[in-house]
C-alpha cells in the first residue's frame, strides 16, 4: 500500500510555492514598469512647454497605477 497515493500535504506546499513566485514576478515586472515610465516622465520634462504633454503624461500614470 505504501506509495500508491502520493502525500497531499507535500502537493500544496508546492502549489503555494509556485503561487507566491507567480505573485512576485507579476509585482516586479509591475514595479518594473511603473520605475521605467517614471523614468521616461523625468526624462521628458525638458519638453518645451507649448507642447502640454508633461500633464497628460502624469494622468496616464495615474490612470495605469490605478487600474492594475
Amino acid at each position: 500500500m505504501e506509495g500508491m497515493c502520493d502525500n497531499p500535504i507535500g502537493k500544496a506546499d508546492e502549489i503555494s510555492v509556485s503561487l507566491n513566485h507567480t505573485v512576485v514576478g507579476l509585482v516586479m515586472i509591475n514595479f518594473v514598469g511603473y520605475l521605467l515610465f517614471i523614468t521616461s516622465i523625468y526624462k521628458l520634462r525638458n519638453i518645451k512647454k507649448e507642447f502640454n504633454i508633461r500633464v497628460e503624461l502624469s494622468i496616464t500614470f495615474f490612470a495605469w497605477f490605478v487600474c492594475t
